[in-house]
């Protein structure tokens, strides 16, 4: 099981997309890819912040392609197994009064509590959380 995190979403939302993003996407099996519900959250944030217009047209359509389409609703919940695990992680860091933001530290509590790898370009944040961590942008993953 592979978490994207909203970096990944993202660089698959924008207009024109990031190849190399959508190339590594589509080398992976479909049914491995999941969305935990914060980065849903995160990414609705993003386009209630944005003025009605194209752009914003735009992200809400791929916001629905992506989850519902492409993912075919695979979202994983904040449950209470992750959230035990993000607070054990939360309370083990020594970064956690710096810039991580308290969500990063719940994706990461469901990473561990599921098992599953955090696909994300803060790759060293994630590691430093103790999951497992993809990173796309990378040559080797």
């Amino acid at each position: 099981m592979i978490l994207l995190d909203t970096n990944v979403v993202s660089a698959f939302m924008r207009l024109e997309g990031e190849p190399s993003i959508i190339q590594w996407l589509e080398t992976l099996e479909a049914s491995d890819l999941h969305v935990p519900t914060l980065v849903g959250l995160e990414i609705q944030f993003g386009i209630e912040c944005l003025p009605t217009g194209s752009k914003r047209r735009h992200l809400e359509t791929q916001r629905d392609y992506v989850l519902s389409d492409m993912l075919k609703n695979r979202i994983v919940d904040f449950d209470r197994g992750a959230a035990l695990a993000a607070a054990a992680i939360y309370a083990r860091s020594a970064n956690r009064h710096q810039d991580k933001k308290i969500i990063d530290f719940q994706i990461a509590g469901m990473g561990k509590a599921l098992n599953a790898s955090i696909a994300t370009r803060n790759a060293k944040d994630f590691a430093a959380l103790g999951v497992k961590v993809i990173n796309p942008w990378s040559a080797g993953g």
